[in-house]
């Protein structure tokens, strides 16, 4: 299997993925996405914040909802849970990686609290040397949004040079923000009661 999944980095998640084309106007409404590299994990990586004018708990619904998962990131062909648990959920992933397929399994990791909620993922097996990442959700900064921190590690080895690697997944994280606002939006709108006639 080769490692040439460099949509990987967006899977987070689990996906850290890529990705219903929206149209671009909710996502510069709502203010664009910070993209940073990083190397403080030892892995070359990237760190992007945004904000979703959901509230938090609809946020973390999309985003912990793997039935949702295609919707978000459209490179992504299979999900299947293979270990479910009550705060990790061990997931196999098989994604189109433009030049082949790619595949492997995460272990995703929950946890709310009053501050924060997290979804975070480390790769289990399957194809790249490292896959790890991490949502991290607070409170937005007016009342009824969300500030989101994603974080995404990947090492997809020498097949791909790094640079690569790294201007494709920052036009798929700034595609993937456009989604994720997109379907926080519909996940809002199917929680509303419907008009009494």
């Amino acid at each position: 299997m080769t490692r040439t999944t460099w949509a990987t980095p967006l899977l987070g998640a689990a996906l850290a993925a890529a990705f219903a084309l929206a149209s671009p106007e909710p996502a510069h409404a709502q203010g664009p996405a910070a993209i940073q590299e990083d190397e403080s994990q030892g892995v070359k990586g990237l760190i992007a914040t945004f904000t979703v004018n959901q509230p938090r708990d609809v946020v973390f619904s999309v985003l912990n909802d793997l039935s949702r998962f295609k919707q978000i990131f459209p490179n992504v062909l299979e999900v299947k849970v293979v270990r479910d648990g009550e705060t990790s959920r061990d997931v196999f992933f098989r994604v189109d990686a433009v030049i082949s397929e790619g595949s492997y399994t995460l272990r995703r990791n929950i946890s709310q609290s009053k501050t924060a909620d997290i979804i975070s993922w480390n790769r289990l097996s399957g194809d790249a040397n490292v896959i790890r990442g991490s949502w991290t959700l607070t409170d937005g900064p007016k009342e009824g949004t969300t500030h989101l921190t994603y974080r995404s590690y990947v090492d997809v080895g020498a097949l791909i040079p790094t640079s690569t690697v790294r201007s494709l997944a920052i036009s798929k994280v700034e595609e993937m923000v456009v989604r994720v606002r997109k379907a926080c939006d519909e996940r809002a709108a199917e929680a509303k009661p419907a008009p009494t006639p």
